[in-house]
């Protein structure tokens, strides 16, 4: 082995030689919201679970859900979602 010649051989293991994050790379997705929101399909598949419909106009997507109440009448929930602009959904 020379001078400089590296001690151990490069490894067969994909992003082995990659450095480690820096001090500013670490703190800075530390600051970042984590990604949150769901699909539209991901939101249809909410609504027919809940027995529920949905209605979206424009930037925003809407759950109804009517059900039978035990007491007699009917039950009404519904909950708002509004579309991100990486094309996700909130609640809000």
């Amino acid at each position: 082995m020379g001078l400089f010649t590296p001690k151990y051989p490069k490894s067969d293991t994909p992003g082995a030689d990659v450095p480690p994050p820096t001090r500013k790379q670490r703190r800075a997705e530390r600051l970042q919201p984590p990604d949150r929101g769901v699909t539209a399909d991901q939101l249809r598949g909410l609504a027919m679970h809940q027995g529920g419909r949905v209605e979206k106009a424009g930037n925003y997507m809407l759950i109804r859900v009517e059900k039978p109440s035990p007491f007699g009448g009917t039950d009404y929930s519904h909950q708002r979602y509004t579309k991100r602009p990486d094309g996700k959904w909130i609640a809000g």
